[in-house]
């Protein structure tokens, strides 16, 4: 029983990291898109709205979440011989990355990975 105790006061007062200890940082917003060069010949402006948190793992280690949904509307392109107008769909675009972030003073380096699910099937 003192062995145990003993191993127990001992990981105690050498604790240096703990799930209590973790500090988050999180944010959100709503961003508006322009398109440029081909992608402006095929959509008009949109919206989309982010968010992500930051997770201090070490006090020189972060892990940075983020994700994400945009939408942008189809512009009308051509009309045929019998009048009717044809335009690109609405595309929807929702992304999401994750990876770590080394804190280097007021320096951040990090690399991220993540995927970009949309709805162009065509």
């Amino acid at each position: 029983m003192k062995k145990l105790l003993f191993l127990l006061m001992f990981l105690t007062a050498t604790q240096t990291i703990s799930f209590a200890q973790l500090t988050t940082s999180s944010s959100f917003g709503v961003r508006y898109i322009v398109p440029t060069d081909v992608t402006a010949d095929v959509y008009n402006n949109g919206l989309g709205v982010i968010g992500a948190s930051n997770i201090k793992i070490l006090p020189i280690l972060d892990i940075t979440i983020a994700g994400s949904w945009s939408t942008l509307k189809g512009k009308d392109l051509y009309t045929d011989t019998q009048g009717n107008i044809y335009s690109t769909k609405d595309i929807s675009i929702l992304g999401f990355t994750a990876g770590p972030v080394l804190r280097l003073g007021f320096l951040g380096v990090g690399v991220k990975g993540g995927y970009y699910f949309d709805d162009i099937h065509e």
